[in-house]
């Protein structure tokens, strides 16, 4: 390096150990003297102190808002802090800090803005056609707006979803099946009953009169032919064209 043999100054600009520009000035160089280190008499170009920072970076000036100290947020608004320059840095981030989320929404960063989205993470999303949806009721584990096919109101056992309301309503048609079986299911559990009391009768009457008190039943005739009616009454029952609306018959009551 080639010193001056005279005393000069020189407009300098310094810098720290991270080769961040720190201040400048004009300064006195003696005869003989080299500059002094971490500075340089290249000019600093035109920055924007609030955004911008300059690095001296092999005899240049780089200007770049990618500055030490400087706080970036990543896609789910985690807070970062750049510690070195040059740092390498995630794709997707922001120099903007992200918004407050509102209720019931979370914040991510999407084509580089902060956008609101809905959250209903664990929640169970039911499906509006219940009887030929293929994905049927599910939990949600996606942010992001409800598919118009699901809904998040859960239905009752016999509800079907009402397009004008916007809900759910009791549905007598998703109902009936559900009655007629369970109509189905009372009217064997009773015929079995009564065909029960009417072999015991049958057996019974094979049983002499002296014998009399071994016998299951104590059926006079009559409530014997009773018991034949509510066979007829409930094998007719379910065999109706309006079952089960046409409403259980009425028995005689002895079983």
């Amino acid at each position: 390096m080639k010193f001056s043999n005279k005393d000069r100054k020189e407009h300098l600009f310094h810098y720290n150990e991270n080769n961040e520009f720190t201040y400048d000035g004009v300064m006195t160089i003696r005869a003989h003297m080299g500059l002094p280190a971490l500075c340089t008499v290249k000019a600093l170009p035109t920055y924007e102190p609030a955004t911008e920072k300059c690095y001296f970076i092999d005899g240049e000036w780089i200007k770049t808002e990618l500055f030490i100290g400087r706080s970036y947020w990543d896609e789910s608004t985690n807070e970062m802090v750049i510690k070195s320059f040059p740092e390498s840095l995630p794709e997707n981030i922001s120099f903007i800090e992200p918004p407050k989320p509102k209720k019931g929404f979370v914040v991510r960063l999407v084509n580089k803005k902060w956008k609101q989205l809905e959250d209903h993470r664990g929640k169970i999303a039911f499906a509006k056609y219940r009887d030929n949806d293929k994905k049927g009721d599910y939990q949600v584990e996606e942010l992001g707006v409800i598919p118009n096919t699901h809904t998040l109101l859960e239905p009752e056992q016999f509800d079907s979803w009402n397009v004008d309301l916007d809900d759910w309503q009791y549905d007598e048609a998703r109902y009936r099946p559900y009655w007629a079986q369970t109509e189905k299911q009372w009217q064997q559990e009773l015929l079995t009953k009564v065909e029960a009391e009417l072999l015991f009768y049958a057996q019974d009457k094979q049983i002499p009169e002296i014998y009399s008190e071994l016998r299951k039943t104590s059926y006079t005739e009559d409530e014997y032919y009773s018991l034949l009616g509510d066979r007829i009454l409930l094998n007719e029952y379910v065999e109706q064209d309006d079952f089960p609306e046409c409403g259980r018959p009425t028995l005689s009551g002895l079983v």
